[in-house]
């Protein structure tokens, strides 16, 4: 599963990086970026099967913020059932329904739903997985000789 992590703190980035890569067992390939810039760059290279993405992108003297990515995002037809979680700081629900209409699929605060957003992560991984193996085709089975049993007589 590839997971775009969209993050300017490095503190952050290392820290949800990791918890996303624990609630997936190691199953997750998790590409950073710390501004519109860099998401444009990375997704010109990989094909994320999650993307979370802080909304307050401080700092931005370039690009957008973490709204702005949501909603170019979603006005992509590639993009329109990607599964995005939006991070934040921010306790105030204005910011969360912003981040929803916007086009999140969830939204955790940082530090205080932590361990919603780790079990949200690896609900989508454990998703993810079944719909992988139902999409791979089995093996032929090789050709055996079929057993007839003895013949009595």
């Amino acid at each position: 599963m590839k997971v775009l992590l969209i993050e300017d703190e490095l503190d952050d980035q290392k820290t949800y990086k990791r918890l996303i890569e624990d609630a997936c067992s190691g199953g997750a390939e998790v590409h950073t970026a710390r501004d519109s810039l860099c998401v444009d760059e990375k997704l010109g290279k990989i094909t994320p099967d999650l993307v979370v993405v802080d909304i307050w992108l401080g700092g931005m003297t370039q690009g957008a913020h973490g709204i702005e990515i949501i909603e170019q995002m979603r006005k992509k037809s590639e993009y329109k059932k990607l599964k995005i979680f939006a991070l934040t700081v921010a306790v105030s629900d204005k910011v969360k329904d912003k981040a929803t209409n916007a086009g999140c699929d969830k939204f955790f605060r940082k530090m205080e739903d932590d361990k919603k957003f780790i079990n949200a992560v690896r609900r989508f991984h454990s998703t993810f997985q079944r719909k992988q193996l139902s999409t791979v085709k089995p093996n032929k089975s090789p050709n055996y000789p079929v057993s007839r049993g003895r013949k009595q007589g």
